[in-house]
């Protein structure tokens, strides 16, 4: 067989390249979702374990917010 062959006998076998690539693009989105619920739950429980570490991230966040947005103004 030559290379040419093989290389069209390999893509019917696996069904198509583009196929291929759209099989592993799904992959990719559904571990990206799963892994940002697991980090956003993660972080939660972490935040409900400190409540002093929470309090301040918080707050830097009200007065970054705040600041920005009287600048705007």
């Amino acid at each position: 067989m030559t290379p040419d062959e093989a290389r069209h006998a390999a893509l019917r076998t696996v069904g198509g390249l583009a196929q291929l690539k759209e099989e592993c693009r799904d992959a990719r989105r559904v571990n990206l979702i799963e892994n940002l619920v697991q980090d956003l739950g993660y972080g939660l429980r972490m935040l409900r374990n400190s409540p002093g570490l929470t309090a301040v991230a918080v707050l830097s966040l009200a007065l970054g917010i705040g600041g920005q947005h009287r600048h705007l103004r």
